[in-house]
């Protein structure tokens, strides 16, 4: 499924899989938020919006070795960008909207019926 997608998309696949995040605590993901053996999840997007998590519980999950490595080259692809940058920005650097949302997710389909 990650082969058949951009890099930014495999990455996004990286954390959703290795990490269990959900999609809109993925896309409010900012470079500070990623440590060396943790990521702190404390926001989402929803509807282009920053807002707090689904439960508005605040919590930290466990870097794997694969995710470590995705995220590195993904941070070095991305021109090394500074600690508040969204890890997965649109096209415009901002926030998804929900219809950016809805037009990758049947791509994300297709490429899991390919694999």
């Amino acid at each position: 499924m990650r082969a058949a997608r951009s890099p930014h998309d495999a990455t996004l696949i990286s954390v959703l899989a290795y990490a269990g995040l959900r999609p809109g605590e993925a896309l409010a993901l900012q470079w500070r938020d990623v440590r060396e053996q943790t990521i702190l999840v404390e926001r989402a997007i929803s509807l282009g919006e920053e807002k707090d998590t689904k439960t508005a519980a605040h919590r930290t999950v466990r870097v794997l070795q694969p995710l470590a490595v995705d995220l590195r080259e993904w941070r070095l692809r991305s021109g090394r960008p500074g600690e508040n940058t969204l890890i997965f920005p649109s096209g415009a650097g901002t926030p998804w909207t929900l219809a950016a949302y809805q037009s990758w997710r049947p791509a994300l389909a297709a490429a899991a019926s390919s694999s």
